[in-house]
C-alpha cells in the first residue's frame, strides 16, 4: 500500500519538539503477527505430593490467574485475574491495562508450555 495514503486519507496529528517532528496517525492496524487466536489456559493449582515424603505437597504459585498462547505466535499475554479474560472474543489493546509479551524471553508461561525448568 502507498504509504501517503494515510496522510490523504486519514486523520494524523503533528508534534514538534525541539528540533523533531512526530507525525501521530489514527488508523487501526492489524500486524500479520497478531493474526493467531491465542488459547486461554487458566492455571488451576492442585497439590502434588513430594515424591518420597508423604506428608508434604508442592503447590505450583503464579501471580495470574491464566494467560493467552498460541504456538505460531510471537507472544502471548497474561490475566492477572479471571475477571481480566475477555467474553466478547477479542481484546481490544488500545483500551486494556494488558500488555503482550514477547515468547523470546523466559517467562512463567512459556515454562509452564514447555516443562523447560531451566527458566
Amino acid at each position: 500500500m502507498d504509504p501517503l495514503y494515510y496522510y490523504r486519507n486519514v486523520e494524523f496529528n503533528t508534534v514538534r519538539t525541539a528540533k523533531r517532528i512526530t507525525v501521530i496517525l489514527h488508523v487501526p492496524l492489524t500486524r500479520n503477527n497478531l493474526k493467531q487466536d491465542l488459547h486461554v489456559y487458566e492455571i488451576k493449582n492442585i497439590p502434588l505430593l513430594v515424591p518420597g515424603s508423604g506428608f508434604h505437597y508442592n503447590i505450583l504459585a503464579t501471580n495470574f490467574h491464566a494467560f493467552g498462547y498460541h504456538p505460531d505466535a510471537d507472544h502471548f499475554i497474561i490475566f492477572p485475574k479471571e475477571t481480566d479474560i475477555p467474553t466478547i472474543g477479542y481484546l481490544d489493546l488500545r483500551t486494556t491495562h494488558l500488555h503482550l509479551y514477547s515468547r523470546t524471553k523466559p517467562s512463567c508461561p512459556t515454562s509452564l508450555m514447555y516443562g523447560d525448568e531451566a527458566d
